[in-house]
């Protein structure tokens, strides 16, 4: 026999046993953590099961209202050609098959006012303010119904229009070219990105989210540098929020000072996909809030998660400070199967399948270091978002 072959086959063979054993590892670091079967010991009893949607599972339509910006010659005056400022279009597209969205403009509007009664988010980009009383009710009727609004930037002006008794005019403001380092307020968007976060504001005049009062939740501010004038390119320091939401009737807005620059880096783009599924699960939380907030429960926590495909899992821990009764209440859109497992500082545990949103009490919950799973069991579509939310009593 030849030595030659022989090592060779020798030296084929190993390096196969080698990957596999490589596949092996990966595999086995990666895979997700089953969750422990559940003793069920601990008492929980289900408030609430609210079907969002009726009987028949519906899918969430969205819609994108881009308006390009006409860029035209400082000589001559003829458009030279089109821009996007905000092309949140393209972010969906990247999250997958769940995130199919309507794209439409001003005009489509002004044409057939009633385009909006069958979208339920409407991602309201960034361009420029023209125009911008025009669509003052039709936003309002848009979010009073329930319909969840995104906007940024430069729509500040129409949304300020639309909600006039949510804006603080203290804080309004046009911020100079530049990075703001942003602080993040919101618990649960810390989690997500941290304490702090860059973002890079790559043209001057952007709009400060100058909304306040009691229905208003600050997520992100900052100290910013405000234009003095329009060609002030060197701005006196301000402090302003950068990120908000508000509820309206049965909808919820949400203004982003930042969006989705040209040249965004890792985070922006993990921000950003942050308030897509936020916006996402808005509708199903807003309903579940309106029943666990009775009999004086107040939110102590939420977290908003996200799995990429089925049978991952997502498990959190949260602080109980008093013993008491304690309400969770689990948001998601229908058509998924989610698995709730939950354990208490002595150890019981409970767990249980949902198909739809549902609140749950624990009568008598013991002050301590909770932990809660979720575990993806059937997902209609990948990133699929849900939400978590803890409610002590006051």
């Amino acid at each position: 026999m030849n030595p030659v072959k022989i090592l060779i086959d020798v030296v084929g063979g190993a390096s196969l046993v080698f990957v596999l054993l490589l596949v092996l590892i990966v595999d086995l670091l990666t895979r997700t953590s089953p969750v422990p079967p559940s003793k069920n010991n601990l008492e929980v009893t289900e408030i609430t099961n609210v079907r969002l949607t009726g009987d028949a599972p519906k899918k969430l339509r969205m819609a994108v209202l881009t308006d390009p910006v006409e860029i035209r010659d400082v000589n001559t005056g003829n458009v030279v050609r089109t821009d996007v400022w905000d092309d949140m279009s393209k972010l969906l597209t990247k999250l997958g098959s769940g995130y199919q969205h309507d794209q439409i403009r001003t005009k489509d509007l002004r044409d057939n006012p009633s385009r909006l009664d069958d979208i339920d988010v409407l991602f309201f980009t960034c361009s420029d303010d023209k125009g911008k009383h025009e669509l003052t009710d039709q936003l309002q009727k848009f979010v009073g119904r329930g319909g969840i609004l995104y906007a940024s930037d430069w729509r500040y002006d129409a949304v300020a229009a639309a909600f006039p008794d949510v804006v603080d005019a203290s804080k309004k403001g046009e911020g100079v070219k530049g990075k703001v380092t942003a602080d993040v307020v919101d618990a649960g968007l810390r989690d997500r990105i941290g304490k702090s976060i860059e973002l890079n504001f790559d043209l001057p005049q952007w709009k400060t989210a100058a909304f306040g009062g009691p229905r208003v939740t600050v997520l992100m501010q900052g100290t910013y540098k405000k234009m003095r004038s329009n060609f002030d390119q060197e701005g006196a320091p301000a402090t302003a929020p950068l990120l908000v939401k508000f509820p309206i009737g049965k909808g919820q807005v949400i203004f982003t000072s930042f969006h989705n620059e040209k040249n965004s880096g890792p985070m922006e783009d993990k921000l950003l996909q942050y308030l897509v599924f936020a916006m996402v699960v808005a509708k199903a939380e807003s309903q579940l809030q309106e029943q666990v907030n009775q009999g004086g429960f107040s939110p102590q926590r939420s977290n908003l998660l996200s799995t990429p495909q089925k049978n991952q899992s997502e498990t959190k821990t949260f602080q109980v400070k008093h013993a008491g009764p304690l309400r969770i209440a689990l948001s998601f859109n229908e058509g998924a199967r989610l698995k709730l497992y939950l354990k208490a500082p002595d150890g019981k545990d409970w767990s249980k399948e949902f198909t739809a949103a549902a609140a749950l009490e624990v009568p008598q919950a013991q002050a301590g270091e909770w932990t809660y799973t979720i575990t993806a069991l059937d997902l209609p579509h990948e990133n699929f978002p849900f939400s978590v939310s803890i409610y002590e009593k006051k």
